[in-house]
């Protein structure tokens, strides 16, 4: 029984956003829900137990700006802490213009209406495609609201989604 771990942590199939981007990088945006690299290894003992059912059952995400950080930082807490699911986001960037082409699909109706023909009788139905639409926004980690700053390295790494300002220091 997990009933005494954080909401994030406490049911079979937990998903922990790890954040590996500098302090810097992070004051501009984060993921919601995300925890910076050193919060999430600061707080493995207290809030995830050490048996590997914790470890087999917790999928952990990291992401930083483009994705090399959070690659090596996704090895480096696999083979440091044994959690079997681990997988890089590939960065805050990628993340963006995902978001965003869910954010269209909401704004479309959360569904897409599909038109065929039944050959055999003629019969035209209709077929509703539901597509999930509840990614964690991109948030200012002072207050918590939905931001469209992202922190990029300078112009060669400004891949940012069109409806994003990115940010360069």
């Amino acid at each position: 029984n997990n009933n005494n771990n954080n909401n994030n942590n406490n049911n079979s199939n937990s998903v922990i956003l790890v954040d590996c981007r500098f302090e810097s990088e992070r004051n501009v945006s984060m993921i919601a829900g995300a925890l910076s690299i050193q919060d999430f290894e600061n707080t493995l003992g207290s809030t995830l137990p050490p048996d590997m059912t914790t470890r087999t059952n917790t999928h952990v995400i990291t992401y930083c700006t483009i994705g090399y950080r959070s690659g090596m930082e996704a090895r480096r807490l696999k083979d440091k802490y044994g959690f079997e699911k681990v997988s890089n986001l590939e960065g805050i960037v990628a993340y963006s213009h995902a978001l965003r082409k869910m954010e269209d699909c909401n704004d479309n109706g959360n569904a897409e209406q599909e038109e065929t023909t039944n050959n055999s009788d003629h019969d035209t139905s209709k077929h509703a495609t539901s597509i999930t639409t509840d990614l964690p926004k991109i948030v200012n980690p002072s207050n918590g609201n939905e931001t469209k700053h992202i922190h990029t390295f300078g112009q060669q790494w400004d891949c940012v989604d069109e409806h994003y300002d990115p940010k360069v220091f």
